[in-house]
This record gives structure tokens, sequence and C-alpha cells, in this order.
């Protein structure tokens, strides 16, 4: 089949004032059209043998492939006859048959400053993707979404003079819609009492002290991951065995509160 194709438009912007040197702001913007990707196809669907149909008289469709039939030769008269060309086998393959579309934002902010004895640092990361669709197959009648929050963002204030370190991160992810299509496009076929996950955000701390230990210089930390012991919002599955799978998506961590002692050294 045909390879997958990108089509990516980006654009940048960098910005410094000159009364706060240490200070920057960048953003960045993409938009990408992928396709011919690679999506699973099953000739059980009637879509798709339609597809195979319409690219008579030489059904040279690659949907045809995932029908086995006796008679391979189009230009055989029995070709079409189901009494001597019913399919021996239905498949379901990947192909190349997708149309992925993405389009958002990146934005980084960073400042840092003398402090206290020390450096203090600011960084805080984010994605904005308000399109993250596909259309599954040509027969398709609506894109599906990702489902994932739109408004990603990472947070990272520092501060570190010679011996001591302490830092926070805080990672916070948006609402998550779980419908995944159009209502008036999908037959009304997604119905929720509460259609969307509320927004979840950790926040993890460390604090190290470095010292000397002989000739190597040693760093002792503690983590706590997770320091207010929050929960991922549950996510239902459509899994027909129920337990098989954690009701969190992937995109969650549900471990809660833990802690990390370690120690690092140079020698």
């Amino acid at each position: 089949m045909t390879p997958e194709t990108a089509k990516t438009v980006t654009a940048g912007l960098v910005f410094t004032p000159s009364f706060l040197p240490r200070f920057s702001v960048a953003v960045d913007f993409y938009e990408t059209r992928l396709t011919n990707a690679i999506t699973n196809i099953t000739y059980q669907n009637d879509a798709i043998q339609g597809l195979c149909v319409a690219s008579a008289p030489t059904f040279d469709s690659p949907f045809c492939t995932l029908a086995i039939r006796p008679i391979t030769d189009p230009n055989d008269p029995n070709f079409r006859n189901p009494l001597f060309n019913m399919p021996t086998e239905i498949r379901s393959s990947p192909l190349n048959a997708a149309v992925q579309k993405t389009r958002g934002f990146d934005f980084h902010i960073d400042y840092n400053v003398d402090l206290w004895g020390g450096q203090f640092s600011f960084r805080h990361l984010g994605n904005y993707q308000p399109t993250n669709s596909t259309l599954n197959t040509p027969a398709s009648r609506f894109y599906t979404w990702a489902v994932q929050p739109k408004l990603m963002q990472t947070t990272f204030i520092n501060w570190q003079n010679e011996s001591w370190a302490v830092s926070l991160q805080n990672r916070w992810l948006g609402n998550v819609s779980l419908k995944t299509s159009k209502n008036e496009l999908n037959g009304n076929s997604q119905n929720y009492v509460d259609s969307s996950l509320d927004a979840y955000s950790v926040v993890d701390a460390t604090i190290g002290k470095q010292f000397e230990f002989g000739d190597s210089n040693v760093e002792a930390f503690l983590t706590v991951s997770n320091l207010l012991d929050e929960r991922a919002p549950l996510f239902p599955s459509n899994s027909g065995l129920p337990g098989l799978f954690y009701p969190t998506l992937g995109i969650h961590d549900d471990m809660g509160r833990y802690f990390t002692l370690g120690i690092k050294a140079k020698l």
C-alpha cells in the first residue's frame, strides 16, 4: 500500500524582555496531517466490503486482500459468482488507510534569579492540543478524537546553594472528554451521566544535601512523590472482561504517595 505521508506546519516565537534578562517566553505552533496511517481493518465491515467492490472490474483495492477466495483472477467469469467464489477466509489486518490530524501549541516560560545565597529557578512547560482526530478508513463518516486532555502543564521550582537543594515539580493534566466523536454524526451512540474526567494534579518534592566523604562528593536526597496523595480519576473500561484492566487512563498514575531515599556519589 501507499506509505504514510505527513504534512507539517510549524511556527515559533521567543521573547526575552530587556528589563528582565533572565526571563524568557517561547511559543510554538504545530499542525500535522498524516495520510495513509496504519489502522486495523476487518472485512466484516460492510463499508470495507463496499470499498473493495467499488474497485471493480480490477478489484485491486488493498481492502480486497482481506477476503481470501478460491478464484483470485478478476478476469475469470466465475470471479463474481457466489456459487464458486465465496470467501473461504475473512481477515483483520493493519493497513495504511487512516488519516490523522493534530494541531496545538507548546509554550515554555523560564526565569532564574539569585536568592537567599543561592539560585532560584522557575520553569513552566505546557501543551495545548485542541485537535487530535482520526478518520479510520476512507469509508468512515466522521473523525474520532483521542481520549486525552487538551491542556497539559508541568512546572519546576528549584532553589540550590553550595550544599542544599530543594525542588518542587507539579504535573497538571486538564479535563478529559470521554466522548470520542459528535453524537449528531455517530447516531447518538455516546451518552454519559458525566462525560468527562476531572483534572489531575500531582506534586513531587525533593530535598538534597551535598557533603564531602573522603575524596568524594556525596549527595543525600529524599523525594516524596505525589506529596498530596492525589488519586487518579476513574476511567470506565469497555472491556468485556471486568477487572482485566486497571480503571485509569495510561497517562494517570494511581500509585499514591511514596518516598525515595538515596545517595549519589561523584568519585
